[in-house]
């Protein structure tokens, strides 16, 4: 079920976070690079000089693209944890609102009153 979630969820927040992680303002180790060019990025994720990874393109573009990813696991698996406790605490409260209503041991039945009107009527005969 979380595969079929993670899909969905891709679809709807993938573009956008990885739009965030590239383009947003820096966040320190989780991203947000402001736009800078991709061996900046894996300079400062890897700790190397920024040289290095102009000859390995292809490397560093894998190297955001997997923590991309990585970030996006996290963020959907949150959002599938919320969405399960959401489902299991309004079952929950349905199924404890349901059985109030139905459940009559604790139900106090009182014998009934007559009403005003019928002891009027009774002493005025």
């Amino acid at each position: 079920m979380f595969y079929y979630c993670y899909i969905v969820l891709h679809l709807i927040f993938g573009y956008m976070l990885e739009s965030v992680y590239i383009k947003g303002f820096g966040w320190g180790p989780i991203g947000g690079w402001s736009s800078n060019t991709n061996s900046t990025v894996c300079a400062h994720i890897t700790n190397t000089p920024a040289d290095f990874w102009n000859h390995r393109t292809e490397d560093c573009s894998q190297l955001i693209q997997n923590r991309i990813e990585s970030i996006e696991y996290i963020v959907y698996a949150f959002v599938y944890t919320l969405l399960v406790i959401i489902v299991v605490l309004a079952l929950f409260l349905r199924c404890v609102r349901s059985t109030s209503h139905t459940n009559n041991y604790f139900t106090i039945q009182h014998p009934e009153l007559p009403s005003p009107s019928n002891k009027d009527n009774e002493i005025n005969k």
